[in-house]
């Protein structure tokens, strides 16, 4: 087994005992009749990633999957993949944080808190 399939392993591992822990702290993982619903997640990729790609996109699909009607966000610096992409890079990490902090408040489902998942260099910002 190569170093990357070992890395990837581990990196599966541990999202999902964070799937397990945030479905468990979130209470019922299904609407109520009070309307309540699972705690936001909100992502960020690391360095040389993006919001949308492959690794990430499958990520947020998989917590969609395990925790029904949780509202999950995955961070993009830039108008698109490409940009992010680029940003991770070269933007200053003062105004990434001022963006993603400027974008988050903006999102209504975000207003009464959230749960977050940093990959690497999206982890430190966090």
């Amino acid at each position: 087994m190569d170093l990357s399939a070992v890395s990837f392993s581990i990196a599966l591992s541990v999202l999902c005992s964070l799937i397990s822990v945030i479905s468990s702290t979130s209470g019922n993982s299904q609407p109520t009749k009070g309307g309540a619903t699972p705690t936001p997640i909100v992502m960020w990729h690391g360095m040389g990633d993006s919001c949308c790609a492959r690794g990430i996109g499958g990520i947020q699909k998989m917590i969609e999957a395990n925790i029904s009607g949780v509202f999950v966000h995955s961070i993009q610096i830039g108008k698109n993949e490409e940009e992010d992409f680029a940003n991770s890079y070269f933007m200053p990490v003062n105004t990434q944080v001022d963006t993603v902090c400027q974008k988050l408040s903006q999102i209504p489902e975000l207003q009464n808190g959230y749960h977050a998942i940093g990959f690497s260099q999206g982890g430190q910002f966090l």
